[in-house]
């Protein structure tokens, strides 16, 4: 008997330890690490989306290996607003980031899902009001 109501609290509390906190009041966005949520762009002090990634993700930025067999240097992600091609990771520094809502990075394999082909270090995408 003693065993069985053992099992029955440790079940119980293995459940309040795994429940989720969603819509508690006070509580603090969860990080992703390929996503920028708007509550962290609100809090962040950054002019342009370029600031906020370097302070916020910092890994996004970096190359991930050569474009081709043929041309060694690192490739960087490529940058889209609003699901169109705006350009390299540079562009980034002329959106503003009172027009950002969100930021996500999406590695090679997702960006070729979402994106198509020819995007060997990733893809960041940002989304506007």
């Amino acid at each position: 008997m003693r065993t069985l109501t053992g099992i029955v609290i440790l079940s119980v509390m293995g459940l309040f330890a795994c429940s989720t906190t969603k819509g508690t009041h006070g509580a603090k966005a969860q990080y992703s690490r390929d996503r920028i949520a708007f509550e962290e762009i609100q809090h962040s002090m950054s002019n342009n989306a370029y600031d906020l990634i370097s302070h916020l993700r910092p890994h996004w930025l970096r190359g991930r290996g050569p474009k081709s067999i043929r041309f060694e240097e690192a490739s960087s992600p490529e940058v889209y607003v609003n699901d169109l091609r705006h350009g390299d990771v540079s562009s980034l520094a002329t959106i503003s980031a009172e027009q950002i809502t969100e930021i996500r990075f999406f590695n090679t394999g997702d960006a070729a899902i979402r994106f198509g082909l020819n995007h060997p270090s990733g893809v960041i995408a940002v989304t506007t009001f």
